[in-house]
């Protein structure tokens, strides 16, 4: 195959017009004119809000020292005051989108000039850490790859793309986020439109709490206690109504607020417990359902997001509308605490009242919740690789293959998180099922290792890859590159390569699998490292597997290369004006030197030559 034939969706090369930095720039400058714009007009209906509350100050002096009919005068001004006020919170609001977005594109804007590390999110409570490559291949945490591309403003989003990266799908899964990233990416409106939406909520949209609270039983159920409630409740303004009319005084209601206080102490605790969980987030479900209704106003073509689209429903049944009246239940129920209807809330029982309207309202719906929240999870993630996509416009799709045997066939592939990353091709099939690359220290090779993992993930989580192409089978991945002793658990870093490796041969088993094997079995002695690494290396390719095996051992490379499914290539360096030089090009066969005895030399230290070190040993 050609490698112009394994490339899917754009070619690498093709810039569109007028390119993603430019875009950005010129939306940065409009919503940096809007905010500034908005906070004059702020300031000017902040300086009125002043004028028109002196202007109330000097209306009340006249109507209490003038005579004549004064009194509207400070009403007008009054009501004035609080029609400015509306403005001015409208106002306040609509900075804070402005704001939001201008943050956004200066963002946007750090990772094309490469200058995102530490400013976005790492997503470092989301990695497993006995995942069997994320720490391999960096893709959590600060510099990661999480980093660069989670864009999501929701907790949900963020954690189902943390799970597309740490779990590749199957081929037609990988092929049907690809569809759906190509109908998303060039839609920057609505990436702005969910950016806005949610400016005014602090952190993540988070939506954990509201599938717990949805899972509850319900408390409020008991028959008596309704009929109880409302008796009670109605029995608050008859009495009041008794008392005004003067057919019998204060002691009725007085025994009417004694009998609510009672009842209240009984289903209290029940009533709060219908509250928790949900209490605290009005801002964030008024935030969820404007970006629920944002979504359920889009077409879309592609299967998979025809698809989310339908889960989220439509007219009264659509999901924004259902989470928009929870938010109105959750802001009425917040009205007993007001210190001024909270002696009316008593008297009406609201507490138990509100209690039942959202415990109703949970067994109606709770049971959809998961599933919007699934759908909206999924555009989230789609949406953060399409803004990915857009960034990187010369990267290409790879085609996704069904057909066995395993396959990862690479041109030109670049390490995604290095802006000028030396390219290289890694074909690997039935013919060549491994690379062995050996070479000095320094000259790539564990970068070759992350660079194709890297890729692997891109690909499977329907991402454009840093290739010329890409045609590859949907694989497991596994790996050992980074692998530490644990002083707590007490375990040697061999014997830890060991279980690495372990479940390695169990996802080979079960399905295809890629491994990046860096250095193995370098932590043992030279004797038993050829011994274990020829017998690991014979049964992952027994199973079908494909990958990458890196050492520094000549011996063990010159074993390994026996194997007819296994191609010897290197990397290696040059000396200019005593200086170690690489560059990073990937070569055939087995590299002839090291470099340690060079850099310990260029770092200071004393080294014998061979030659000197033999005299020394026949003394």
């Amino acid at each position: 195959m050609t490698s112009g034939s394994a490339a899917g969706g754009r070619p690498r090369g093709e810039r569109p017009d007028p390119g993603p930095e430019r875009t950005y720039r010129e939306r940065l400058d409009h919503w940096r004119s809007e905010a500034r714009s908005a906070e004059r007009r702020s300031d000017r209906i902040g300086d009125l809000r002043l004028a028109v509350t002196l202007a109330f100050a000097v209306g009340v002096w006249l109507a209490l020292t003038w005579e004549g009919p004064t009194w509207p005068l400070p009403l007008f001004f009054a009501a004035a005051f609080l029609a400015l006020l509306v403005v001015h919170e409208r106002l306040g609001a609509r900075i804070a989108r402005h704001q939001a977005l201008v943050a956004h594109y200066e963002q946007g804007l750090r990772r094309l000039d490469g200058d995102w590390v530490g400013h976005g999110y790492g997503g470092e409570d989301l990695v497993d850490p006995e995942h069997p490559y994320a720490a391999d291949i960096d893709l959590f945490g600060r510099g990661s790859l999480f980093e660069l591309m989670c864009t999501t403003r929701t907790a949900a989003g963020a954690e189902r793309l943390a799970r597309w990266l740490q779990h590749p799908g199957e081929a037609s899964e990988a092929r049907g986020r690809q569809a759906a990233v190509g109908e998303l990416f060039p839609r920057l409106d609505l990436r702005e439109a969910v950016v806005s939406l949610c400016a005014r909520v602090d952190a993540r949209v988070r939506t954990a709490a509201l599938v717990c609270w949805c899972d509850l039983e319900p408390t409020l159920d008991d028959r008596w206690k309704p009929q109880v409630a409302w008796a009670l409740t109605l029995a608050a303004p008859l009495a009041i109504g008794a008392w005004a009319a003067g057919i019998a005084g204060p002691i009725p209601l007085a025994l009417v607020a004694v009998a609510d206080a009672l009842f209240l102490r009984r289903v209290g605790r029940d009533a709060r417990r219908v509250e928790s969980g949900v209490d605290r987030a009005l801002r964030e479900l008024e935030a969820l359902s404007a970006l629920l209704e944002r979504w359920e106003s889009e077409a879309f073509d592609a299967p998979l997001l025809a698809r989310l689209r339908s889960a989220l429903g439509s007219g009264e049944r659509a999901a924004s509308s259902r989470i928009a009246l929870l938010a109105r239940l959750l802001h009425a129920t917040e009205q007993q605490r007001n210190i001024l209807f909270a002696p009316l809330a008593l008297l009406l029982l609201w507490p138990y009242h509100q209690g039942r309207r959202l415990e109703s309202w949970r067994v109606v719906h709770g049971a959809e919740v998961k599933g919007w929240l699934d759908a909206l999870a999924d555009l989230e993630a789609l949406t953060a690789v399409a803004t990915y996509a857009f960034e990187h416009p010369r990267d290409p799709f790879p085609v996704i293959l069904d057909s066995l045997p395993t396959r990862f066939e690479g041109r030109g592939l670049a390490h995604p998180l290095l802006g000028n990353g030396i390219a290289n091709d890694v074909v690997l099939d039935a013919t060549c099922q491994a690379l062995l690359v050996t070479g000095s220290n320094m000259s790539g090779k564990s970068t070759l290792l992350r660079t194709v993992g890297a890729n692997a993930v891109l690909a499977l989580a329907g991402a454009p890859v840093r290739a010329d192409a890409l045609a590859m089978s949907a694989l497991h991945i596994g790996s050992t590159i980074r692998i530490d002793d644990s002083v707590i658990d007490g375990t040697s870093r061999f014997y830890r390569e060991l279980q690495r490796l372990r479940r390695m041969l169990d996802l080979a088993r079960a399905g295809p699998l890629l491994f990046l094997l860096d250095e193995l079995f370098g932590a043992t002695n030279s004797v038993e490292r050829r011994i274990g690494a020829v017998a690991v290396l014979e049964e992952l390719l027994g199973g079908g597997a494909v990958g990458l095996v890196t050492t520094h051992d000549i011996d063990l490379a010159r074993l390994l290369v026996e194997d007819e499914s296994v191609r010897a290539v290197h990397f290696e360096e040059r000396i200019e004006a005593g200086r170690l030089v690489f560059d990073h090009r990937l070569r055939a066969g087995v590299a002839s030197a090291g470099n340690a005895l060079q850099l310990m030399r260029d770092l200071g230290f004393r080294i014998d030559s061979p030659a000197a070190l033999q005299e020394r040993s026949d003394r």
